[in-house]
């Protein structure tokens, strides 16, 4: 069983892929265990909740915001671990959001009386939305003076561009009493996320 999860951290190590999106992070990556890795749910051996919170660039209008609560709960006598988690983030002008629900599994396998793997599975909701009202157009402003004189602008946009999807992920940690290894893999069905063009 030792080389086989051995193997698995090896192949997960050296395989490479295209990355072409990137999700929300948070610079204190360690303080969003759930969010980090579904097979952290459960890991304390209790009860635990959390809220992290992180607002990129707070000075400009195009900011970044995320937020994001998480629990999980340990159940002894299953040996496994259940985890929630609901996260939103919000960027730039527009205001695209994307809003998702995770629910959690994680099962604790003894390799020997020092070391233990906790296979984790999630399975999370997503809605992604955006808000069109929010931008400005030349019709706008005067040409003259650069001042904002009509809220309306001729311009016109179906504003309610929006994308529900299923999305799966799962993880692994490798642990003893003084250290732990893990490894994510997100996206694994590959959802459609682009809230406009159904072909992205």
């Amino acid at each position: 069983m030792y080389r086989i999860v051995l193997l698995f951290i090896v192949l997960m190590l050296v395989c490479e892929g295209t990355v072409t999106a990137q999700d929300p992070q948070f610079s204190q990556f360690y303080a969003a265990p759930l969010y980090l890795n579904p097979a952290m749910a459960g890991s304390t051996g209790q009860a635990r909740a959390g809220i992290n919170y992180r607002n990129q660039w707070p000075a400009i209008d195009a900011n970044f915001t995320t937020t994001s609560v998480y629990f999980d709960y340990y159940i002894a006598d299953k040996r496994s671990g259940v985890g929630f988690v609901l996260t939103q983030d919000r960027e730039g002008l527009a205001g695209l959001r994307s809003l998702s629900v995770g629910l959690q599994y994680s099962y604790e396998l003894r390799l020997t009386e020092q070391i233990g793997f906790t296979p984790g599975f999630q399975v999370a909701f997503y809605n992604r939305d955006v808000n069109f009202n929010r931008l400005t157009f030349g019709d706008q402003f005067d040409p003259s003076t650069g001042d904002f004189i009509n809220p309306t602008s001729a311009e016109q946009f179906n504003t309610n561009f929006s994308k529900s999807f299923i999305d799966l992920s799962v993880g692994g940690l490798l642990f003893t009493e003084s250290a732990w290894l893990g490894v994510t893999a997100n996206h694994l069905n590959q959802p459609n996320q682009s809230i406009i063009d159904e072909e992205a």
